[in-house]
């Protein structure tokens, strides 16, 4: 299964490191406030995938 590339523009970085992701991604990922990111960086990239849910035992 190929894997759909789409581009959103550029965004800013503000004065506090932070960066919006655009609606259309929240939506379609089901990002809600309070939603884990998992982030990683390889080479030059910056990758933001959703974390895992935790834990219910352990929270973790």
């Amino acid at each position: 299964m190929a894997k759909e590339t789409r581009d959103f523009g550029t965004r800013k970085i503000d004065e506090l490191g932070r960066v919006v992701i655009p609606k259309e991604i929240k939506v379609s990922l089901g990002l809600i406030e309070g939603t884990s990111l998992k982030v990683t960086l390889q080479n030059e990239k910056i990758i933001l995938e959703k974390a895992d849910p935790p834990c219910e035992k352990c929270g973790r």
